[in-house]
């Protein structure tokens, strides 16, 4: 089965012009020239930030799998789920599987004749009940604060992982954590700290500076664009650095781990931005609002004691489910929709509004594709978060 880790990161390419168009059907997941080789010819495949992924309809029972094995020196067994399968004279499989729940783990395993092996896996992912109500878009506005209102020194980890050892290359997810450093720090005077391709031990060396570094008055935005993973047996959403082996966690981030870090953390206010599949483990419940129609005096109250009380909280590109990893003009959906959003405001923004803004286009965008792809905003799960909001000034 090792030969996943040098194949599956070729099989799957697809644009901005149809990002939830199929991965390429001919595209075998071939090693070397005399290795088995499993080629998926039905159904199409949407490139996620997470495994290779089916998406259903509502109601689905069952899902055909239609497929070839290329082994040039014979075929010996082929598996899906456990269960042996028959394949024919032209080396060709079908296979209905039976859909359960809102997400399906399909494992197709091939061994050929002189025993060598290989193993593809993707998900089958039932869509939930779609809105009959198109999103209204909201544009964020500015909020109204004194001229001598101090909310601390900001900080940015920006993680990007496109490269991956034993996952799917991903296209846009180091660009798009490039552009929002760049913003984060000439727009909003972040002192920002970028990863590119990172692995375990940089991501985890990075938030352990953090920890050793930051103040009681600062402020700390880690954005996170990459793959993701779900383990259903403990119902815990992961974040995948570069040397991430499926079905193999001990390079994975658990969102557990990630809460544990930042509830030690002395930094006033944490924003976690997080563009991977199910990312929404992370977060729980609501946060307050404010209501854009209070006055002046009203709203700058409310900055007050938001900008006093410790905060934690999470902004994800979906909820328990994969997100797109394009559709963005050379970003994901999410991502672009997050960057248009800050470059368009002056002053200061809360992360709810910013949230109400980004919610809107991604729903709009993800629709045009034929898609579902709902980002959240609410408190990071077991992070110490009190009653606070996180701020974006504008400089």
């Amino acid at each position: 089965l090792n030969t996943q880790a040098e194949t599956v990161s070729s099989q799957l390419a697809s644009s901005d012009a149809a990002a939830n168009a199929s991965a390429t059907a001919s595209a075998p997941l071939l090693a070397t020239a005399d290795s088995p080789a499993i080629e998926i010819i039905d159904p199409p495949m949407s490139l996620m930030r997470g495994l290779p992924t089916v998406t259903l309809r509502a109601g689905t029972t069952k899902k055909e799998i239609v497929g070839k094995i290329k082994a040039p020196k014979g075929i010996s067994s082929l598996k899906i789920n456990g269960q042996p399968q028959p394949v024919d004279d032209y080396s060709l499989f079908w296979v209905d599987v039976p859909v359960k729940g809102l997400r399906t783990p399909v494992k197709i395993e091939a061994v050929d004749k002189a025993g060598k092996s290989i193993a593809f896996d993707f998900s089958l992912v039932t869509e939930e009940q779609k809105l009959e109500k198109s999103e209204k878009l909201v544009q964020a506005s500015s909020l109204k604060v004194a001229s001598n209102t101090q909310l601390g020194n900001f900080h940015a980890l920006v993680i990007g992982n496109n490269t991956y050892q034993y996952y799917p290359t991903l296209q846009t997810a180091v660009n798009d954590a490039e552009e929002t450093a760049k913003i984060l720090r000439e727009k909003y005077g972040f002192d920002t700290v970028l990863l590119k391709n990172a692995n375990r031990f940089d991501i985890l060396s990075e938030l352990n500076k953090l920890r050793e570094s930051l103040k009681p008055e600062d402020n700390l935005l880690i954005y996170y664009a990459g793959h993701g993973e779900l383990d259903e047996t403990n119902d815990r959403g992961y974040w995948l650095p570069v040397d991430a082996a499926p079905g193999d966690t001990t390079n994975w981030i658990s969102n557990v781990s990630i809460s544990d870090i930042l509830n030690t953390l002395a930094a006033k206010h944490v924003l976690v931005v997080a563009d991977s599949c199910y990312a929404g483990k992370l977060s729980q419940a609501a946060v307050p609002r404010v209501d854009v129609e209070m006055s002046p005096e009203a709203q700058q109250e409310w900055i007050r004691i938001m900008a006093k009380a410790r905060a934690r909280t999470a902004l994800t590109s979906g909820g328990v489910q994969p997100v797109l990893d394009n559709g963005g003009g050379g970003h994901s959906i999410f991502a672009g929709a997050f960057l248009e959003s800050l470059a368009h405001q002056d002053g200061v923004i809360d992360g709810y509004s910013l949230y109400r803004e980004v919610l809107g286009k991604v729903r709009t965008r993800a629709k045009a594709l034929n898609q579902q792809q709902i980002p959240e905003y609410a408190p990071l799960r077991y992070a110490g978060h009190e009653a606070g909001e996180f701020f974006f000034q504008a400089q």
